[in-house]
């Protein structure tokens, strides 16, 4: 139960850093998604931690944002 207690805790963790940025930036999620080459569906999937970026995708959303990896995954 823990376990799973901390995997949601990190999902969420990771929405508000990654939501946080692109809203920073002034890109709604229709943006990233065009940007990086995905469709609206699926960014909003990812970001929403119902299903996980591939590591391309984490890297070109790290460029966008002028973030580094760590800083929001």
């Amino acid at each position: 139960m823990y376990e799973l207690k901390r995997r949601c805790v990190k999902l969420v963790e990771r929405h508000n850093k990654l939501k946080g940025a692109r809203v920073e930036k002034g890109l709604t999620q229709e943006d990233m998604a065009e940007r990086i080459g995905i469709s609206t569906y699926s960014y909003l999937m990812k970001e929403n931690g119902k299903r996980d970026f591939t590591l391309t995708e984490m890297k070109k959303i790290c460029k966008i944002l002028g973030k580094e990896l760590s800083e929001i995954f």
